[in-house]
């Protein structure tokens, strides 16, 4: 069977044919059952053998394999924010890799540790309950300050704290063995922290901004100071002359190496020693009131790349305030762009239908990529900064270039007609290819992604697929898995066959149909899809109904259910509606599980498990 006829028969499937043997078997439905609570969290522990709900009104600790709930105790959890909108919002600087949440579970599933208020106190604490018995153990306390969220250090074994009680930020670590308080401080009127030197310095915003809550670009501040761990106390304070009052700092970067400090203020960017004096190393400025300055990308927090007085200039942040790259307009009114910079040894720059490349100090270009054909833009599809590669693009062609032998194109990559489009170019590093997806609507061909040798262009595999930004391999590299919308799609190397299974999408307004008050929309899947770990099974969960499919051929073999909440069609009793939200698979690939939809806002009470038949 072709793949054009496995999706038509996986389409087919999926509404009216089900498999006689089940692969899944139901297991259990661990959580509150009853409707006595509603599931804020949870998390497996223990080898994925025991699972920890925490529910707005109390923590579970359930043993799954024989579907019984160990403990059980009620909490006073006062906030569930999401931890991503947390993370980006608001612990700005702060170890983007802890999880910072109104709760934790110490990984090895020894303890447990909410932020909530004890007994009829004001102040929140961090209370730290035993997981066999959820007894508390310890409460932890900033002087003054709400603990707001915690967070487990595992590389300092630390358990580490924040909070904020009105415009006053807590910061405070404890062990994670004994739970003995190291530091503690508090900043008054916080914006956000970055910690530097191995979290012993942190480099701490705060004072009047334009706005009270910051975006996690914007790291805005009044005033900042370098400050010691330990107990808070400022031992630096950044400041230059000449601003107007009630300026702030934002943008503010620390550089890879931990040495400086970045941020702009009005239209000027300075450089502060950290370890000097307080006063700038150097600034940035532009020499034209009118003109203005702006910050275009800190790279790699090593270079600073800003737009000033038309021009596009690059300073190397460890450097001496004197510019790595200056490119100036080659024709008047001609408007330039930065591209990109790759290693620090190339700029590229964008002007109207030409690409540019320069070498540091260099007014005029090393290279300059414009089509042969008059109209026709070149611009740069993607690029290999380890490799020092670029690949560029133009309506009828790809070009590959190796930038240290720049006079002609390693190999060009050419449609096949006009009607042809480059979906996707892009270099896929780990794997050393070029990824060039072609697709031809206007002569209803089937879509297809072939992949280069990146080096010598020498075409290694084509796939039946257009693959995107959302691959990923999997089963030692056989599969190639890729969400687009509308559909998960995997590619086996093996058989050479695409499994497709169609997902429902939320298709945007066009700008015609959308009234002048309503908000730009987007398009996105309103369902979703997960390979099982051994790669045999797909399950697809978001709409009415919820399946299983064979991954190899794309044919629906079970429909999953919540037997409380799920609904069927009284002539044919196959399932109307599933009555499930998220779906999914443990880690260790022994059960699949699906939260029940129980509600307006899809709050689950309970969590289904089905294991394996066979």
């Amino acid at each position: 069977m072709n793949f054009k006829i496995s999706v038509l028969f996986a389409l087919f499937a999926a509404v009216h044919m089900y498999a006689a043997d089940d692969v899944l078997k139901f297991h259990a439905k661990l959580g509150f059952v009853k409707g006595e609570d509603k599931i804020a969290s949870y998390e497996f522990i223990d080898d994925e053998k025991k699972l920890v709900i925490v529910g707005q009104k109390s923590i579970q600790v359930w043993d799954v394999d024989n579907a019984k709930l160990l403990n059980s105790v009620t909490h006073q959890i006062e906030q569930f924010a999401p931890s991503g909108w947390f993370g980006s919002f608001v612990l700005l600087g702060l170890p983007k890799a802890l999880k910072w949440r109104p709760w934790v579970i110490e990984p090895w599933g020894k303890w447990i540790m909410t932020s909530e208020k004890i007994g009829e106190g004001k102040i929140r604490s961090a209370v730290i309950r035993d997981l066999k018995t959820l007894e508390t153990v310890k409460t932890l306390d900033l002087p003054n300050v709400d603990i707001d969220y915690v967070a487990l250090d595992e590389t300092r074994n630390e358990i580490l704290v924040f909070g904020f009680t009105g415009k006053m930020a807590g910061f405070g670590s404890f062990d994670r063995d004994s739970f003995e308080r190291k530091d503690t401080y508090t900043v008054d009127d916080f914006k956000y922290q970055q910690t530097i030197r191995n979290a012993t310095k942190v480099i701490v915003g705060s004072g009047q901004t334009k706005i009270d809550w910051v975006g996690p670009n914007q790291k805005q501040g009044g005033m900042l100071t370098l400050r010691n761990v330990r107990d808070g106390k400022i031992e630096r304070e950044y400041t230059a002359e000449g601003f107007q009052p009630k300026s702030f700092y934002e943008e503010t970067e620390v550089s890879e190496d931990e040495k400086y400090l970045v941020s702009k203020r009005e239209d000027r960017v300075l450089v502060w020693d950290i370890e000097g004096d307080g006063r700038p190393k150097y600034e940035i400025k532009s020499q034209d009131p009118k003109k203005g300055l702006s910050i275009k990308q800190i790279v790699d927090r090593r270079y600073i790349v800003v737009k000033i007085d038309d021009r596009i200039v690059v300073y190397d942040i460890a450097g001496n305030g004197s510019p790595k790259f200056e490119v100036a307009r080659k024709f008047p009114n001609e408007d330039i762009d930065y591209k990109g910079l790759i290693v620090g040894e190339y700029l590229l720059v964008q002007s109207k239908e030409r690409l540019r490349v320069y070498r540091p100090g260099a007014s005029d270009p090393m290279v300059e990529f414009a089509s042969e054909k008059p109209g026709d833009t070149v611009y740069l599809a993607d690029n290999s900064p380890e490799k020092k590669m670029v690949v560029v693009r133009d309506d009828d062609k790809a070009m590959v270039y190796d930038l240290e032998k720049p006079a002609k194109p390693l190999y060009e990559i050419v449609r096949e007609n006009k009607n042809e489009r480059f979906y996707m170019t892009a270099f896929i590093e780990p794997k050393g290819v070029l990824a060039v997806a072609r697709v031809n609507n206007a002569e209803q061909r089937e879509p297809r992604t072939e992949f280069y040798d990146m080096k010598t262009g020498q075409r290694t595999l084509t796939i039946p697929l257009v693959v995107d930004g959302t691959m990923g391999y999997a089963n030692n590299d056989s599969l190639i898995v890729m969400v687009q919308l509308g559909s998960f799609n995997v590619w086996n190397r093996e058989t050479g066959r695409v499994t497709r299974i169609p997902l429902k999408f939320h298709s945007a307004q066009s700008n015609s149909d959308r009234q002048a008050w309503e908000p730009e929309d987007t398009s996105y899947n309103t369902e979703f899809a997960q390979l099982s770990r051994d790669f045999k099974y797909i399950m697809r969960w978001g709409g009415k109904v919820t399946f299983l499919f064979d991954a190899s051929t794309g044919n629906s073999v079970q429909s999953l259910y919540d037997a409380a909440y799920a609904k069927f069609d009284k002539k044919t009793k196959l399932v109307e509606n599933s009555g499930l939200g998220t779906c999914g698979w443990t880690k260790n690939g022994k059960y699949a599980l699906g939260l029940d939809d129980s509600g307006f806002f899809d709050t689950a009470r309970g969590i289904n498990f089905w294991k394996f038949e066979k």
